[in-house]
């Protein structure tokens, strides 16, 4: 809880005895910290120079002595157990931390050139803004593989790959075989909750269950599949993997037959890896009268045998809604259960609301929905698994019909331990928390401009204070990690740039003539078919990789489909945090009065009206004609929708965001050259797809009486510079 503006109080380490206070100056640098955990106190205090930087660190534990009195102790008696040095550019040239030692040099463009800890010197490989190799003393120790993301290390020959979570954290290392070796877990500040290296590992792939392809009408039928020994199974399925949509359809229990996940159809398992605890996975198969298809078949099932599972189940004290519920009501309920990694929720034969209606929704801790959003009888005895620790669930009604809402009969808890060998001290992966250059000798993350401290969720030194914003309270902390919102933001380096998509709501499979957001059954359409085929989406992509090729990091990327103009308001909430807006750019239709988005609602008069972006400039390394160039950056905005240069509206959304904007004078075109019109092909997945208006494509032309064109040079559009407001 919040005592003073200067000192915060939690508890940590999951221990109810354990507390921790946090002390900041007018400046919010962190003074001490003062950690009480029974009798036993242990107090760090801080210490800066007058740019801000932190210089040291000293630690004092005070704990009884074997007479009962207290006696104080210096972690290092006469000196410091931390301290820093830096260059008059305040990056970091020297660290001793807990007694290891090390020097830091940079390039002249300010990336990081090396690291020398002890006689070791780590040369680090730079492709634009990403590390791809290190060498150390003189010799190529590791390759890392890149392709919009970290794909794989290569160290003496063998190659390890990188399996990451929606955050962009390396969750999994895999070897060649697809066998997890190692795993890590962290907290919502990027602190280890674990790094377990698993010695009993076993991949099977054949031997398992499949249905026939095509499958048959009027079919049910489970597969069952066994490992013994096994605290947890890892089921991908094939490519192949397919039922008629929305009619047939694949569930999947675990041995105790609670249901993992939603239920499936169409291609929603294919190629897809679904993780089941225990020894035992059930398949079931139900269709209907009509259509049928290939059915599923899996290329491998992976049984873990380092990790084992207990099951607590819990009958009362459970989240329940009022029977019945009220009309205009919005709640959420959370349940938690420390140190669970799963739970199982099961809801009771009851539980109903009015159909289409009233909606129950769940999510796991990090507020990610889990399955579909659930009416009518829907949840009535069904158990539904949530992965983590804590479960939410939420009750949003209308004005009209109310029902009995929800009870659970229980909540089931799956706790996992393990015996993992190795563990932190042998691990060499430099990659960790948001997939990130992880330094062991400080515990920090290299961040290319700063250094990352989870174990205070904060940096060590301060961003540039023309970031600083008096309208955003956050901002004026310069010490800030993503706004403070971990869980949401990564900050690779502080700059963003923002690719937005929306996209004809006609074009979505299900939507029927003037049907509305609130009728649309969203957990239908497979999103990830829909984005990799959506002509807005892959401009948006494309222009995704145009950056990456001038030497943007893809993690400085931000891209975001839009589905309503509310949606809308959420995005821009979430982008008035960042320090620096580079670029935004928004693929969507559009008229006169400004970018359409797909399900209406007045998105262009928000704009209008929204508060500005932190748009500026940076000096980054771009790549012209095949060469390394220094280029500072010019912010500006994009606005790729037809005929949105025509009106008032691109210069007002200029004044009113004090940038500049690139709007079009006639229809936007898709086409895989950015210069000249050649027409793409509809409904497939390929990239090198440009959003232009185009100068003399015929019909075009005619319709206009004239040529209509590029009226820029670098083919964005009419460009609107800012007029005073």
């Amino acid at each position: 809880m919040l005592e003073s503006n200067h000192e915060r109080r939690m508890r940590f380490g999951g221990k109810s005895d354990a507390l921790a206070v946090y002390d900041y100056d007018k400046n919010n640098r962190l003074l001490t910290t003062t950690e009480t955990s029974g009798a036993t106190v242990t107090t760090n205090t801080y210490y800066y120079d007058n740019n801000g930087n932190t210089l040291a660190k000293m630690t004092e534990v005070t704990a009884p002595s074997t007479g009962g009195q207290p006696s104080a102790t210096l972690t290092e008696t006469g000196s410091f157990a931390e301290l820093y040095c830096y260059d008059l550019l305040n990056r970091m040239t020297y660290s001793n931390a807990e007694g290891v030692e090390a020097t830091y040099k940079y390039r002249p463009d300010g990336l990081r050139f090396s690291k020398t800890v002890g006689s070791s010197e780590t040369v680090h490989i730079w492709d634009g803004a990403n590390i791809v190799g290190d060498a150390v003393n003189g010799a190529v120790t590791a390759a890392y593989v890149r392709g919009i993301g970290l794909i794989a290390s290569k160290v003496s020959g063998v190659f390890t790959y990188y399996m990451h979570n929606a955050h962009g954290d390396v969750v999994h290392l895999v070897n060649n075989a697809g066998t997890v070796k190692r795993t890590y877990d962290y907290d919502a500040f990027g602190n280890e909750k674990s790094a377990a290296a698993f010695a009993n590992v076993v991949t099977v792939t054949s031997g398992l269950p499949e249905s026939a392809h095509p499958y048959a009408n009027n079919y049910d039928n489970t597969w069952t599949y066994t490992h013994p020994g096994a605290g947890m199974l890892e089921i991908t399925f094939s490519s192949d993997t397919i039922t008629e949509r929305n009619y047939d359809w694949i569930y999947i229990y675990d041995g105790s037959n609670a249901q993992v996940g939603a239920r499936y159809s169409g291609n929603d398992l294919a190629g897809k890896t679904v993780t089941v605890f225990g020894d035992t996975v059930k398949i079931r198969l139900q269709t209907d009268g009509s259509i049928t298809s290939y059915g599923f078949s899996l290329t491998s099932i992976v049984a873990d045998l380092s990790v084992s599972v207990e099951k607590v189940t819990v009958t009362s004290g459970l989240p329940e809604s009022a029977h019945p519920y009220a009309n205009n009501y919005d709640h959420t309920w959370t349940y938690t259960h420390p140190g669970a990694g799963m739970l199982e929720i099961t809801f009771s034969p009851d539980t109903i609301t009015e159909r289409n209606y009233d909606w129950i929704y769940l999510y796991d801790g990090n507020n990610a929905q889990v399955g579909a959003r659930y009416s009518g009888n829907d949840l009535a005895g069904s158990t539904v698994t949530v992965p983590g620790d804590t479960v939410k669930i939420r009750l949003q009604t209308d004005v009209s019909i109310t029902g009995y809402g929800f009870s659970l009969t229980s909540i089931a808890a799956i706790v996992i331990t393990g015996n993992p060998v190795g563990g932190h001290d042998d691990d060499v992966n430099p990659f960790r928390f948001c997939g990130e250059y992880f330094d062991r000798e400080t515990g920090t993350v290299y961040l290319r401009a700063r250094n990352y401290n989870a174990r205070l969720g904060r940096f060590t030194t301060q961003d540039a204070w023309e970031f600083m914003n008096p309208n955003d309270p956050l901002s004026l902390n310069l010490y800030a990690y993503c706004a403070n919102n971990p869980i949401y933001y990564i900050d690779p380096s502080g700059n963003v740039y923002i690719l937005a998509w929306s996209y004809g709501k006609a074009d979505l499979p299900g939507y029927v003539t003037d049907m509305k957001i609130e009728d649309f059954d969203f957990s239908s359409v497979d999103w990830d078919s829909f984005t990799s085929t959506n002509t807005f989406a892959r401009a948006a992509y494309s222009e995704r990789e145009r950056l990456i090729a001038q030497g943007i990091s893809a993690d400085e990327i931000i891209i975001r489909r839009i589905d309503s103009a509310a949606d809308l308001q959420i995005a821009w909430s979430e982008w008035l945090k960042f320090d620096i807006v580079d670029q935004l750019h928004l693929f969507s239709h559009g008229n006169a009065d400004g970018p359409s988005i797909a399900w209406g609602g007045n998105g262009a008069q928000f704009l209008l009206d929204a508060p500005a972006l932190a748009y500026g400039s940076r000096l980054y390394e771009q790549t012209i004609n095949g060469k390394n160039t220094a280029v500072f950056s010019n912010p500006f905005v994009v606005i790729y929708g037809c005929n949105t240069a025509n009106g008032s509206w691109a210069q007002k959304f200029s004044n009113m965001q004090q940038v500049g904007v690139y709007a079009q004078n006639y229809y936007g075109s898709f086409s895989t050259d950015p210069k000249n019109f050649k027409a793409i092909k509809d409904g497939t997945n390929t990239l090198n797809v440009y959003m232009r208006s185009f100068d003399g494509w015929t019909w075009l032309t005619e319709l206009f009486g004239k040529k209509t064109g590029l009226t820029n040079t670098n083919g964005f559009g009419q460009y609107f510079a800012p007029q005073k407001r």
